[in-house]
């Protein structure tokens, strides 16, 4: 009777119920979604019996909503048999036939990591996106269960690694960050940064473009294209860096053909690396407040100046604080008025360092393979459904706060509010695939 009247009642969106019924000490539950199928007479009626009750009711996107078409087939593939039927963790709740069913939203209330290990144990995924920050280590401590999960990865299921970082700094210096840390660089098949992205960029001269990072008609080429009548002449930009320059790690602008310039005026772009300094026609830097970053974005603003930024990120961990990255700039550019057009994210969400990613390192897979793991949903998950791969969202990264109140406490029962997940995700406009509270089998802070 449910199944039905949500089949007729016509509304913006519908919600399946969760009932559940202790069979043996097993606990069921009923998927509604499944329901509808076999009120449509496309599934049988064993099929819905098979999603854990813990799951708790969740709201869906209406099956009318584009985006329920874009995402369908996609979020079907995860509830495959053998991701379930090789996990220890589920074993105990699982009921008969087939378990092929959709999985129409991911808002878990309290799976904890039983689904990301379910996940792990398909082997299904043969390469990892994966980001640093909220997910391998919190800016300072490694997570001992990312590391390892990491190795599990590499060093036992043979997949293939992809660090995927929105650094603005060259790959080496990730590397180096992450075997200080206790990472075995011999895991990872390679690193991409938002940072390698802005080198190759900058070194393609006026006029040229790279079909492997985005197509021949991105404005992104025109945009670093000199203004008719100019050739011949060094491009100039505003750029905005750290508080030393980092030629070897960072960028070298010089090398690149290209001039600075402190006048907004005289700049045929801003390039931001970070917000600490300004770098100056004489090759020094001079640091600079954010009311002055302010007031050089209104005039670069009004010129509609294209503006590359190097990291996107608009916040990230530092230990057990959240700290502003550069990619609030862009935020603070776009409500000053520059098109959004003009304003081009050299990482995530932007396809162009997932494709970098894939012509480097995973030309041998196809996307159906690989799972981006991360713990923004405006940045890591919104990129990978732009990008058309699954994700694995981390809760207790930057949107923990959210998700669990100020003090990240996690209740016996739940360690996410459902409701609050989706709000986020509808916010930002980001469709994981899976959620999972960590980036391991286990969780070892519990441990400390």
């Amino acid at each position: 009777e449910t199944a039905r009247e949500s089949h007729t009642v016509p509304r913006q969106r519908w919600v399946w119920a969760s009932v559940s019924a202790r069979t043996h000490g097993r606990t069921r539950g009923l998927d509604l979604d499944l329901i509808m199928e076999v009120y449509r007479g496309r599934a049988s009626c064993s099929n819905a019996l098979v999603r854990p009750a813990s799951v708790g009711a969740v709201s869906t996107p209406s099956r009318r909503s584009s985006r329920w078409r874009e995402t369908t087939r996609r979020r079907r593939r995860l509830r495959a048999e053998e991701a379930r039927a090789t996990t220890t963790t589920l074993a105990a709740g699982e009921g008969e036939g087939d378990s092929d069913g959709s999985f129409d939203h991911v808002m878990m209330a309290d799976l904890g990591t039983a689904d990301l290990a379910s996940l792990v144990a398909s082997n299904k995924y043969k390469g990892w996106l994966l980001d640093q920050f909220g997910v391998l280590h919190d800016g300072k401590d490694p997570y001992a269960h990312a590391k390892d999960l990491v190795r599990h990865l590499a060093e036992d299921l043979k997949c293939d690694l992809v660090i995927l970082t929105n650094s603005a700094r060259l790959w080496p210096h990730t590397v180096r960050r992450l075997e200080q840390m206790g990472f075995d660089p011999k895991w990872f098949r390679g690193v991409a940064t938002s940072g390698d992205v802005t080198n190759r960029v900058l070194q393609l001269g006026p006029g040229a473009h790279d079909e492997e990072l985005l197509p021949r008609d991105h404005p992104l080429w025109a945009d670093l294209s000199l203004p008719a009548g100019e050739q011949g002449r060094n491009r100039r930009c505003l750029h905005l860096l750290w508080r030393e320059h980092d030629k070897e790690n960072g960028i070298d602008l010089e090398a690149l053909g290209i001039d600075v310039t402190e006048d907004p005026h005289m700049a045929d772009f801003v390039l931001v690396h970070w917000f600490d300094s300004l770098a100056l026609e004489d090759g020094t830097l001079r640091p600079v407040s954010r009311e002055e970053i302010s007031a050089m974005l209104a005039e670069c603003a009004k010129r509609e100046l294209p503006m590359l930024v190097a990291n996107p990120d608009i916040v990230a961990h530092k230990g057990d604080k959240l700290l502003p990255m550069p990619g609030s700039l862009a935020v603070e550019y776009a409500e000053l008025g520059c098109p959004a057009e003009k304003i081009h994210l050299l990482g995530k969400p932007s396809p162009v360092v997932y494709n970098l990613a894939k012509t480097k390192f995973l030309s041998h897979l196809s996307k159906e393979e690989i799972i981006a793991v991360g713990d923004s949903l405006e940045h890591d998950i919104q990129g990978a459904c732009g990008w058309r791969v699954d994700s694995a969202f981390i809760t207790t990264g930057i949107h923990c706060d959210d998700l669990q109140g100020e003090e990240c406490s996690i209740p016996e029962d739940a360690w996410c509010d459902p409701q609050e997940l989706e709000r986020l995700c509808r916010e930002h406009n980001a469709d994981p695939t899976i959620c999972a509270e960590v980036f391991g089998l286990y969780d070892s802070r519990d441990e400390r």
